[in-house]
C-alpha cells in the first residue's frame, strides 16, 4: 500500500471532463475521494483512476450529498462508504478502500468521529 504523496507521483490523470461529469452527476457512489490540484480538483474513483476537473473543491462539494460524502479540511472531500479505518492519533489518517491513506487535520478528527460513530449505529440498525 503506498502513501498518499507517493500515488500522486505514479498514477494519470485523465482529462476527459465527460466522464468525470458523469460520475458526478449519475455515479457518485464511485468516487472514493476529491481531492484539491489548486483551482481544480482530482475525483479519484473506488478503482483508483483519476479524473481532472476544472472547478473548485467547494463548487463540488456543493453538488454533492451530505449524507454520503464529508469535507476532511481544505484538500478532500471523501465518500464516506469509502472508509476503511479511521486512526485518530497525532498524526490522523483515514484509509480508504482504494488502498490510500488520507491525512486528516486534527481540526477534523471530532467531526470525522462524530459521522463515523452515527453510520456505524445506521448500518447496525438496518443488518
Amino acid at each position: 500500500m503506498r502513501l498518499f504523496e507517493d500515488d500522486l507521483k505514479d498514477s494519470e490523470i485523465s482529462t476527459d471532463e465527460i466522464s468525470a461529469r458523469e460520475i458526478l452527476i449519475n455515479c457518485p457512489e464511485l468516487i472514493s475521494y476529491i481531492e484539491s490540484n489548486e483551482r481544480d480538483s482530482i475525483i479519484v474513483t473506488r478503482g483508483g483512476e483519476r479524473y481532472l476537473v476544472h472547478r473548485m473543491l467547494h463548487e463540488l462539494e456543493e453538488e454533492l450529498s451530505n449524507d454520503m460524502f464529508l469535507r476532511c479540511g481544505w484538500c478532500f472531500i471523501v465518500n464516506i462508504k469509502s472508509i476503511i479505518e479511521f486512526w485518530a492519533t497525532k498524526n490522523a489518517r483515514l484509509l480508504l478502500s482504494c488502498g490510500q491513506i488520507l491525512p486528516i487535520s486534527s481540526f477534523d478528527v471530532f467531526t470525522i468521529n462524530r459521522i463515523l460513530s452515527k453510520t456505524q449505529i445506521v448500518n447496525e440498525l438496518s443488518q
